[in-house]
């Protein structure tokens, strides 16, 4: 019997205590959320005024914005190839004529390839899980 009331007793201080860690909880989130809240809505509000007319309206226009950003930046390669291959031309011709270059800028070719090499090292690095041995 003695047992049983202890049970009881200790039962009842536990449902008190988590009725109180319950109140502190939701009064702490209530006041975290009073705080936190209004600049976050104020800085949405903002920035959708300020860029209401990006505001895709139309549903069926909307559904096919991810699509047409793909395709868009596709149509730009021709674009982009015919401007690399001027600039290819530019570097062969640079390579034709290496015994007229200036120190400065072979020094800034030096500098870019070393560039490119660490960048490289770093991919094998990463793709490696993080390790420096292994190679």
């Amino acid at each position: 019997v003695v047992v049983v009331v202890v049970v009881v007793v200790m039962s009842q201080a536990a449902t008190q205590a988590a009725k109180r860690a319950t109140t502190y909880a939701i009064q702490t989130l209530t006041k975290a959320q009073e705080t936190i809240a209004p600049p976050i809505v104020k800085a949405y509000e903002r920035t959708m005024s300020a860029n209401a007319q990006y505001v895709v309206k139309d549903e069926a226009a909307a559904k096919v914005l991810g699509r047409q950003f793909i395709y868009t930046n596709l149509a730009r390669v021709p674009g982009a190839l015919k401007h690399a291959k001027v600039e290819f031309e530019q570097v062969r011709a640079m390579g034709r004529d290496a015994r007229e270059l200036d120190v400065k800028t072979v020094a800034i070719g030096a500098a870019f390839a070393f560039e490119v090499y660490a960048w490289f090292c770093v991919g094998e690095i990463i793709g490696r899980g993080g390790k420096l041995t292994g190679y």
